[in-house]
C-alpha cells in the first residue's frame, strides 16, 4: 500500500541527481558556447534542445509526483 511513496521519492531523487549531474553542467556549457560563439551557435542550439527535452521530462516527473501524492494509489 505504500508503493506510491517509494515511486514518488524515487522520482524526486532522480530529478535531483539529473539536475546536479546533467542540467546544471549542460546549462553552464550552453551559456559558455553562446558567450563564445554567439546565439546562432549550432552546437549551443543542439545542446539547448537536449537540455529542454530533459527539463520537460523532469517536469512530467514532477506532475507524476504530485499526482501520486494527491491520489495516493493503493493506499
Amino acid at each position: 500500500g505504500q508503493l506510491w511513496i517509494a515511486v514518488a521519492l524515487g522520482l524526486w531523487i532522480l530529478s535531483a541527481v539529473s539536475g546536479a549531474l546533467y542540467l546544471g553542467p549542460r546549462a553552464k556549457r550552453v551559456a559558455a558556447l553562446v558567450e563564445a560563439e554567439g546565439p546562432s551557435s549550432v552546437e549551443a542550439r543542439t545542446l539547448f534542445q537536449r537540455l529542454a527535452l530533459v527539463s520537460r521530462l523532469e517536469l512530467i516527473s514532477f506532475a507524476v509526483i504530485v499526482g501520486l501524492m494527491v491520489f495516493k494509489p493503493g493506499a
